[in-house]
Formats: C-alpha cells, structure tokens, sequence
C-alpha cells in the first residue's frame, strides 16, 4: 500500500504539489508520511540522495501555473502548517542573498536554507564535488578561480537587486551571455563596464528608494556590505557559474546540464552531514518524531 501511495504521489507530483498533499494526509497511512517541499528537480535530485527514508517523498514547489522556486516552498509549507501543525513538512529553499538583508530575513517555521548562497554553490563547496569534476574533466577546476571571480561581480549586482529591491530581470535583460565573445570563448574585454550598464539601466522598479541607481549607489552597496571580503560561495549564483565553466571550456564538448548532474552524483553524504542545513533537518525530524536518512 505505501509502494502504491508513493508512486501515485510521485507521479503526481510535479503538478498542484500542494493539492497532492492535501490529498494524500486526507488518509489515514499519508497522516506518516513526512514531505519535504524543494524548489526544483536539480533539488530534488539532490536531497532524495540522502532523505531516502521510507515514508520521505522529496517533491518540487511546482503550483497550478507550473511556477517553482523558494516562494512556492514557503507557500506550501506555511499553508499546509497553518491547517496542521502536526502534519510532517519542512522546505529547502535557497538562501539568496537573504543575509545581506538590512533587517534579518525571518524564514517561515519549518523552512530551511543552503549554507551557501544555492545549491549548485553548496555542492562546489564541498570536497566530493570538486574531486568528482577534477576526476572527470581536469580542465574543470584549473579555470574554476577565474570563472569565480567573473561570476561573483554579476553576483554584486544581483545582491544588490534583492536587497534594494531594485526590480531587474536578470533572465531577459542581464544575461552574462550578452558580452560573451563566442569567437574568443571569453567575455568581452569591457563586458564589467557593459554588464554594469545593462544593470542600472534595468533597475526600474520606481518605487525603490534607491531609483535611479548608479554605479556609484552599487558601489557603495558593495563596500557597505563588505561584499568583496565574503566568499565566492555566497556571492556567484550557481547557474551562473556553471554557465561559464560550460561556455568557456567548449572542446570539452559536455553540456550545462551534464555539468550539473556531475555535481549532484559526486556529492557525498559525508559532505552533505556536514553542513549546516542537515544538522538543521535532523534537528526538525527529532522534534517531529520521523526519520529522514
């Protein structure tokens, strides 16, 4: 029976994730089932690998209009709980740049976050993660430092844009891949100076009080911040990472996604015990009587 139930949810389960759960307790044996609500499947992927307990079923943040991410998680989690509190569910979101918040960020009861800014960050940091790429494609970790600090200056402005809530699309208007060179497989000599511009002339939400931003307004956001002092791992968004490691070793003939999927198989549960947010997890799972691992 509870073979049958789990693979019926997880069929389901890309779609009205919430509507599936609410489902699924209504019976008597999904009231001991424990559900952890991530944002996507590269999350999915990633934490089924180690909440691998029987009743654990690690599903996506999708809704009725297919959106996902840590909204979603919130969302479900805090609507499920607010009917029931008993009900066994936490989330993982990422943590962003919440950190950086002027007033401390304020997570909803049983959601947790990534010790680094993202997943695709907390697996770099790991030790497995990188001897699983260097394992795989050598040249991976000699551009690494360099595809750090490329990254981590469009990270700059994304901190920027969460923090001051400056309303810039990144995925249609501030893409690394506008002042890429596909002919030098680099970025552009002045890409900095372009990408910046690109930023500010983005920044349109008008209600910020900091509109119109500048270059000096994200320069100083950065000093105030001591953004240049903090680790890469909690600056560089992981996507953008992985694009310029796949961008810029193109005779490697391997794909952003294969990249990725190289990350999640090599990550060891050594690794992943070792960081915070699991320590978080097993905390969550003794207070709520369940086991996860």
């Amino acid at each position: 029976m509870t073979g049958s139930l789990r693979n019926t949810t997880e069929q389901q389960q890309p779609q009205y994730t919430e509507a599936v759960i609410r489902q699924t307790c209504a019976s008597d044996i999904g009231q001991t089932f424990v559900f952890v609500i991530v944002e996507d499947i590269e999350d999915k992927l990633t934490y089924e690998k180690f909440l691998s307990a029987e009743d654990v079923h690690v599903m996506i943040s999708q809704d009725e209009e297919g959106n996902r991410g840590y909204q979603n998680v919130e969302d479900i989690v805090s609507h499920i709980r607010q009917d029931d509190v008993t009900l066994r569910i936490c989330g993982i979101r990422d943590a962003d740049y919440t950190r950086y918040e002027d007033a401390p960020h304020v997570f909803p009861d049983a959601v947790f976050t990534t010790d680094q800014r993202d997943l695709e960050m907390m697996l770099l940091a790991s030790n497995s993660v990188q001897g699983g790429l260097a394992n795989w494609k050598s040249d991976i970790t000699k551009v690494l430092p360099q595809v750090y600090e490329e990254a981590r200056q469009i990270g700059y402005m994304r901190a920027a844009n969460h923090v001051c809530n400056l309303g810039c699309n990144f995925k249609r208007k501030v893409k690394l891949s506008k002042v890429w060179d596909d002919s030098t497989h680099q970025l552009k000599d002045n890409w900095l100076d372009e990408l910046t511009d690109l930023f500010v002339q983005n920044a349109a939400n008008t209600q910020s009080p900091h509109y119109p931003y500048t270059k000096e307004k994200l320069n100083a956001f950065i000093g105030q911040k001591h953004l240049a002092s903090e680790h890469a791992y909690n600056i560089c968004q992981g996507h953008d990472v992985v694009w310029l490691l796949y961008s810029s070793l193109p005779q490697n003939n391997f794909d952003v996604k294969e990249i990725t999927d190289k990350m999640i198989e090599s990550y060891s549960e050594l690794d992943f015990k070792a960081t915070r947010l699991c320590v978080t997890l097993l905390n969550w799972a003794k207070r709520m009587n369940v086991n996860l691992c």
